[in-house]
């Protein structure tokens, strides 16, 4: 996950950057898909995108993770989601900075924005901080006998993932390119928290003190 994520949002990076960040014929597409289908501003489809895209709102993840803290007692769990939240946003900003890609022209945007557009801050994010909470349903001893809520849980929050990203070339605010990226990044940042929760709890102590243990006494 880590590897593929890395690599696949690397690639288009390097695509993307080695043509000076102009517009290519996927994102064009996609452009013109987008805004055949929303329709007029102020419209239904103008309402229901600018709520879904609230999901990917820092501000809104911030309450999520407050819940998700209240509800694991503030363990483990709510530090690598938050921590890991906070470190995926502020790595999208350094590399926004860095490539200060300009968003699609304003006159198509439904919503203000301020900063560069690549890669997607709502994307990257919300690929981290959903993709993290599926890691805990699905391994949750809380949840172990609750199938069909785990199950529910799950589809829930790896359905808001495509929306939040769907949302943000809908408002005319994000190019193809950049939802893609910030989704890869984002896996990429799952993949690390994922490993480092694996490598701290208690089994991953356990693990790592047999094999040092194994290999003193073959020693």
């Amino acid at each position: 996950m880590i590897i593929a994520g890395v690599i696949a949002g690397t690639i288009i990076t390097i695509i993307l950057a080695i043509n000076q960040f102009n517009i290519p014929t996927v994102d064009l597409t996609f452009r013109d898909f987008c805004y055949g289908i929303r329709g007029e501003k102020y419209e239904f489809m103008f309402w229901l995108f600018r709520i879904l895209t609230e999901f990917g709102f820092i501000y809104v993840i911030l309450i999520g993770w407050l819940v998700f803290a209240i509800l694991t007692k503030f363990d483990i769990r709510s530090a690598v989601l938050g921590f890991g939240t906070l470190i995926t946003w502020a790595a999208n900003n350094i590399i926004k900075a860095f490539f200060n890609r300009e968003r699609p022209i304003e006159e198509n945007r439904w919503m203000a924005e301020e900063s560069s557009s690549f890669p997607s801050g709502h994307s990257m994010t919300a690929t981290f901080f959903y993709g993290i909470i599926i890691y805990y349903v699905l391994t949750s001893e809380e949840l172990k006998e609750r199938k069909k809520l785990k199950i529910a849980l799950t589809i829930i929050f790896a359905v808001i993932i495509p929306i939040v990203m769907l949302s943000r070339m809908i408002l005319g605010v994000h190019y193809f390119t950049d939802v893609v990226v910030g989704f890869f990044y984002g896996e990429a940042f799952v993949g690390i928290a994922i490993l480092l929760d694996i490598l701290f709890n208690k089994k991953g102590f356990k693990f790592i003190k047999g094999l040092i243990d194994k290999k003193k006494n073959e020693n």
